[in-house]
């Protein structure tokens, strides 16, 4: 886990808009997102493939705290760092973690989290 000390902790929310992605093992952010927060380097190296048949390295991890849009509790994710183009949430770990999981005709299939 991370230590309270090294949560990044900010003065006003910053707001990332993150995908949904049913397909995805874990999930993933670009190194620029939220370049303030720490970068846990346990885990680094590790190959993942991605749909457009590409395999990109794990660089580590990021652990964010925050609110989905439209919901009152505050939430903690594991994002692990590597080379993508858009940030992506697992919808397998979403559900390990109490979430429900819908795709519907008026679903976006992403999510805005405030930070």
């Amino acid at each position: 886990g991370l230590v309270g000390s090294e949560m990044c902790i900010r003065d006003r929310p910053y707001r990332i808009r993150i995908g949904v992605d049913s397909c995805a093992s874990v999930s993933v952010m670009s190194e620029d997102v939220l370049k303030d927060y720490p970068l846990d380097p346990r885990g680094r190296g590790r190959a993942y493939a991605c749909a457009n048949k590409t395999i990109v390295r794990d660089k580590g991890s990021k652990v964010l705290v925050g609110k989905i849009k439209g919901r009152k509790r505050t939430s903690c994710w594991t994002f692990r760092v590597t080379k993508v183009k858009r940030a992506l949430m697992s919808v397998s770990e979403m559900v390990e973690n109490g979430f429900r999981v819908v795709f519907d005709q008026n679903d976006a299939h992403s999510l805005t989290i405030e930070v």
